[in-house]
């Protein structure tokens, strides 16, 4: 078995005679050379001869008792070898059958493969024999049609070219058109069908042009039936604008401005471009000498452009509205699905999207837009005064034939609202403001065409009694709607040319950009508009200019009243011009760049501020205040800047009356309506423009206020928060002397019954603020700067106040005095300044307030209890039984008038009132300071805004008065942690000095 034969070959392999010949790295050769060298020959060979011997026993052995087992084996072997050869002739005979089977299948294959291609042959001539037959039916249809060429109507027309595409629709079969038979004709209708679509096309455009929608709607049919229809709309539109940019080139003709001025007329062909330009120049210099006769040809060549290119738009609309209605009248397939269904097939610049939709007006706008663009910049060039003043009375007119389309559309179909075009169909984006420029006084009575058929004339008033219009359609006039309806949305646009400030306004920046994007046919007086507002802008900012000529070593005197009314006379003018000859938009364009004059002018106001330390020192000599050479130098622009303040606010009047007086103004379209109504009540919707630039101009002239009178206040609080600081060294000694003198400032004597350092500022403050604050204008900074100073005098009054030492009767009746002292000073300088009764403010509602804590009976009890045991002051203090004891916090609290209390003054009191070993606030506060009472007022009274606030000049005082939030003032927060670290000293001192555990214990809940 094989178990025997493995244990057999194992005990070879570990017989250590036999183990180095089975090595791998056995070597014969020199193992014979070793054996020989070492004479052991005989015994090496006996040795091997005895393995030999015994291996070949133990075979034979093997074989003797296996004997039928390996004879059996022997049978088996022959067996298999016997049944392998009869499966490879079987095997053999099945490749044959194979080889034979596909033999027979090829020639299977082969004969279907040519039956095949007789069947496809046979195909191809039936196909190619039925399209013969439909190309010979067709053919004589067109032979019958030609030789009827001369009286085919519309109808008919339509016929032919469904004929016509069919015939091309065979020709494209690269088989028919091979045979002689048909090449032969193939030329004749190529000839044929191309007079058929110059015949439709002809048709079509004469139709539009007399605006039959009958006509129009046959010829459409025409081009359905040639399936081009959305290529021959797109025709119709092109040819539309280039006849409408034709006639605007004609009709903006500006030559007409400059002779109505006045001067002489200037050719626009002439052979000097040089002197051409020339007499350009001189002329628009002459253009503003006749305003009433420039606005009246302005008005006139306006009319006349919108005139013409309304009468081109209604082509479109009735396009348009001919394409929404009109589907065949054999597969009942609407035409305005066929557009929808090529609009994606169409390249970028056919506006495939609009064309899907069916806005065919919005694709006449699109392309329009991009056509006059070069005529209104060639326009421009060749006219550059002209043109631009001539832009307003173009926008207003060209808004005008935007409500007219507009209206037609609704009128069509008012639930709808306007067939397939949406409320956005004149491409125009308007701001929502627009929306209450249209008035339902001035829509015109018209004719309204209920069929395809019929040109009926009216008289539309579009353009007062100028124009008279031939349409199936009513068209409203221009007239502003209040109520919201028939609106017309108009873009503000946010290019406003080649000129810019140095800076941009509060609130100019947004996600989207100053304005939006003026599209359509505004877009395409974009050039117009551009040096428009370049102009206007260059001619506000001249006045500014001059008062602060850019020249070097000249340094610029404060401008007078007389420049300030020039600035102000000059954005007025230009203002008056885009009310009375634009449209809303226009004047809110305009405003936006007049904030940029003002800007300009505000930031040269301020690169003139005098900020060297002269300007925040505060002189008192002789008994009397006086100003600095800077400070008088600021004062001079801060009446400058009331002036500009008070001429912006009354600018709003002078605009209404000169809307009223300018010359042409009452025949202005902007306002022509049936009464002749002034300002405000034909043109209540740019109140809104004009109240946006005077609020924004004002908060820019209040801004540079407010730079220049906020370091002036922080200054003089510091000066008198230095003389109220001397409060704590004077002591609560009552005064003895009614008499009073000055010594540096200072009161030597009090007269009122208060400390000197408080007789002092009553005495020194109004006289202060009648030198540095009174004697402006009485602006709101001005006013606003006056209750700050108050209030910051107040505040540090406070802080000084709580800190007095020790706290007695006659402390508390000293400080009563002061208070009532202080409170009548400011109650009057507030009542004489103010004309009406103005908030106190939080500062005298604290002095107010201290007064009725420091005489409050709740705030102190006589003892005090810990875990049920009563302790007296006596018990607990020794020597400072007088000591206040506080009440409990919530008790605090609950006092009506403790919300006007700042934390830091209510521990102040208590901490003053502690015992004599409890150090002071100040003093824990800064120890090293040359006077910690001062760096102590310093911090807590000082106001501190955000971290993002720009400057920490213009916070007010009114900020660290933070109402619930008061104590999460990081001033107020310091104070906290100060008052707890004195109190920690305090413990300190005592365990030092005393081991009584049970006086700690009160001590610490004290």
């Amino acid at each position: 078995s094989m178990s025997t034969i493995t244990s057999s070959r194992r005990a070879s392999i570990e017989d250590p005679r036999l183990r180095p010949f089975l090595s791998s790295h056995f070597n014969a050769q020199n193992y014979v050379t070793n054996i020989i060298k070492e004479n052991r020959s005989e015994e090496s060979f006996l040795e091997i001869s005895t393995c030999i011997e015994e291996i070949d026993e133990e075979i034979k052995g093997y074989i003797s008792q296996h004997k039928h087992d390996l004879m059996s084996g022997m049978q088996d072997v022959a067996f298999l070898a016997k049944r392998y050869q009869g499966l490879e002739s079987i095997a053999m005979k099945l490749r044959g059958s194979v080889d034979k089977m596909q033999r027979e299948t090829l020639d299977s294959y082969e004969l279907v493969k040519s039956r095949t291609l007789e069947l496809e042959r046979i195909h191809e001539t039936s196909v190619l024999l039925r399209q013969l037959r439909q190309f010979m039916h067709s053919k004589a249809q067109l032979d019958y049609h030609v030789s009827l060429d001369n009286k085919q109507d519309l109808r008919q027309l339509a016929s032919v070219a469904k004929t016509v595409n069919d015939l091309e629709s065979l020709l494209r079969v690269p088989q028919l058109a091979s045979l002689k038979l048909v090449a032969s004709e193939v030329e004749k209708i190529k000839v044929f069908g191309e007079r058929v679509r110059n015949a439709a096309q002809s048709r079509l455009l004469s139709s539009l042009q007399d605006q039959n929608q009958a006509a129009v709607a046959e010829c459409l049919q025409v081009f359905f039936n040639l399936q081009s229809l959305p290529e021959i709309v797109l025709l119709a539109i092109d040819v539309t604008v280039k006849a409408t940019v034709e006639i605007s080139s004609a009709a903006l003709d500006m030559t007409q401005l400059i002779d109505s001025s006045g001067a002489a007329a200037v050719g626009n062909r002439s052979k000097k471009p040089s002197s051409e330009r020339k007499a350009m120049h001189v002329s628009s210099k002459q253009l503003l000498s006749n305003p009433s006769q420039l606005r009246v040809a302005m008005r006139e060549m306006s009319h006349h452009w919108a005139s013409a290119l309304q009468e081109q738009a209604v082509k479109i609309h009735v396009l348009q509205r001919v394409v929404a209605k009109k589907e065949d009248p054999v597969s009942h397939e609407r035409f305005s699905d066929v557009l929808r269904r090529s609009g994606g097939d169409l390249s970028a610049d056919t506006a495939p999207s609009l064309l899907a939709s069916g806005r065919l007006v919005d694709v006449f706008w699109s392309r329009l837009s991009v056509a006059l663009q070069d005529v209104v910049a060639s326009k421009v060039r060749t006219f550059p005064a002209a043109a631009p003043r001539a832009y307003p009375s173009l926008r207003r007119c060209a808004l005008d034939v935007l409500t007219a389309i507009k209206t037609l559309a609704v009128r069509d179909n008012p639930g709808r609202g306007g067939g397939l075009a949406s409320i956005g169909m004149l491409c125009d984006t308007l701001s929502d403001d627009e929306d209450s420029d249209m008035d339902d006084d001035r829509e015109s009575d018209c004719t309204k065409s209920n069929s395809y058929g019929g040109n009926k004339s009216y008289n539309a008033g579009l353009f007062g009694s100028m124009v008279s219009i031939s349409s199936p359609f009513c068209v409203s006039t221009l007239g502003r709607r209040r109520n919201g309806h028939h609106l017309v949305r108009v873009a503000d646009t946010g290019t406003t040319g080649k000129v810019s400030t140095e800076g941009e306004i509060d609130g100019s920046r947004t996600p989207a950009g100053l304005r939006e994007q003026e599209t359509g046919l505004l877009g395409a007086l974009a050039p117009m508009r551009d040096r428009y507002l370049a102009s206007a802008l260059n001619r506000m900012n001249a006045p500014v200019l001059q008062m602060f000529p850019e020249i070097e070593g000249y340094i610029a005197a404060v401008p007078s009243k007389r420049d300030l009314m020039t600035l102000v006379k000059a954005i007025q003018d230009e203002v008056v011009v885009a009310i009375l000859e634009g449209d809303r938009s226009l004047v809110r364009m305009l405003t936006r760049e007049a904030i940029k004059a003002v800007q300009l002018f505000t930031t040269k106001l301020e690169n003139m501020l005098s900020v060297g330390p002269d300007s925040l020192r505060v002189v008192f000599q002789n008994g009397q205040y006086m100003k600095t050479g800077q400070q008088e130098h600021n004062s001079e622009l801060i009446v400058l800047v009331s002036q500009l303040r008070d001429a912006i606010h009354k600018m709003s009047g002078q605009i209404e009356k000169s809307t009223r007086d300018l010359p042409g103004a009452t025949a202005a379209p902007l306002y022509a309506d049936s009464g002749r109504q002034n300002l405000h009540s034909s043109a209540a919707g740019h109140d809104q423009e004009l109240d946006s630039f005077i609020s924004k101009s004002i908060q820019m002239a209040d801004e540079l206020a407010e730079q220049i009178l906020w370091p002036l206040v922080a200054g003089l609080a510091d000066h008198f928060r230095d003389i109220l600081v001397g409060l704590l060294r004077e002591g609560v000694a009552a005064p003895t002397s009614s008499t009073q003198s000055t010594r540096n400032g200072m009161s030597s004597s009090p007269a009122t019954g208060c400390s000197r350092a408080v007789d002092t500022v009553v005495a020194q403050l109004p006289l202060a603020m009648d030198v540095h604050l009174l004697q402006l204008p009485r602006t709101p900074p001005v006013l606003a700067a006056v209750e700050e100073l108050c209030s910051r005098v107040l505040s540090v009054y406070t802080s000084v106040a709580c800190l007095r030492r020790p706290v007695n009767e006659q402390s508390r009746l000293l400080t009563a005095s002061e208070i009532s002292a202080l409170d009548m000073m400011v109650t009057g300088i507030i009542s004489t300044v103010f004309t009406t009764k103005p908030n106190t403010g939080p500062s005298l509602q604290e002095v107010r307030s201290f007064r009725r804590l420091i005489f409050d009976p709740v705030v102190s009890v006589k003892s005090f209890s810990s875990n049920g045991e009563i302790a007296d002051n006596a018990a607990v203090f020794g020597e400072d039984s007088s000591c206040l004891v506080p009440a409990p916090s919530t008790t605090i609290c609950s006092l009506p008038y403790a919300r006007s209390l700042r934390p830091s003054t209510i521990l102040g009191y208590f901490m003053s009132c502690g015992p004599k070993q409890l150090p002071s606030i100040p003093e824990q506060f800064s120890s090293s300071a040359p006077s910690p009472v001062s760096a102590y007022v310093t911090m807590i009274s000082t106001p501190i805004g955000p971290r993002s606030s720009p400057s920490s000049d213009k916070v007010s005082i009114r900020h660290i008065y933070g109402g619930p939030d008061m104590a999460k003032a990081e001033s107020e927060q310091r104070c906290i942690d100060i008052s707890h670290a004195c109190l920690e000293v305090y413990i300190q001192r005592v365990n030092a000095n005393s081991g009584d555990e049970r006086k700690q214990k009160f001590l610490r809940e004290w």
